[in-house]
């Protein structure tokens, strides 16, 4: 049950942080590649096992 939540919760926001940067920095692709993801993805994987 938490590992769905926490894989709703990633992917929303991912999502939102995806539409965020591209609506904000549309001139630079490079810095939203993985610099965000990378940066989202871990924080929300630390609690599962916890």
């Amino acid at each position: 049950m938490n590992a769905l939540l926490v894989l709703i919760l990633c992917t929303l926001l991912v999502a939102n942080h995806s539409v965020e940067d591209k609506t904000t920095t549309s001139s630079t692709p490079m810095s939203t590649g993985s610099e965000p993801s990378m940066t989202i993805i871990p924080v929300p994987v630390v609690p599962v096992p916890g």
